[in-house]
């Protein structure tokens, strides 16, 4: 009976404090404006000199734009269209079936390995990328590279 009352109290505790994790998260991201739905998963995306940006039909512009955002406060000058071997990837991605978001309506989700922003219209898509940098450390606004910085992203889906 005591083992029982044991495992089931380590069970309890352990899954409390994954729910705080996961609250103290919630918490600490603030994207203006305000998404409508969030949904955030455990692990994380990390961006390196490895990252490339991928840009689907009529989005290079929008990559370029994206790489030239990321640039001067991480040093790295991410490869666009282009793969890296061992990296991740950033894609930007225009889909017919998002019309429902409207013109500047979009989609982000993320997973170790990718980040994927998705809209309807060209419009979305700068949008979205507005999104991305808010989700990273305040320090990716800064015009000069910043040392001991980890940019990283929390997996989720927007």
């Amino acid at each position: 009976m005591k083992r029982t009352v044991l495992i089931f109290s380590l069970v309890l505790l352990i899954s409390s404090c994954k729910e705080s994790a996961k609250v103290r998260i919630e918490r600490d991201i603030t994207i203006i404006p305000a998404p409508q739905q969030v949904s955030f998963f455990e692990g994380t995306f990390e961006m390196s000199e490895k990252t490339a940006v991928k840009a689907g039909n009529g989005l290079i512009n929008s990559a370029e734009q994206l790489r030239d955002y990321l640039c001067p406060s991480t040093g790295y000058l991410l490869p666009v269209n282009k793969s890296v071997p061992g990296g991740n990837t950033i894609e930007l991605v225009l889909m017919d079936d998002l019309s429902s978001l409207g013109e500047e309506g979009y989609k982000i989700n993320i997973s170790d390995k990718k980040v994927l922003i998705s809209a309807y219209t060209e419009q979305g898509i700068f949008w979205g990328i507005q999104t991305l940098r808010q989700l990273f450390p305040h320090e990716i606004l800064r015009k000069a590279a910043t040392d001991n910085i980890k940019w990283s992203l929390p997996c989720a889906d927007r």
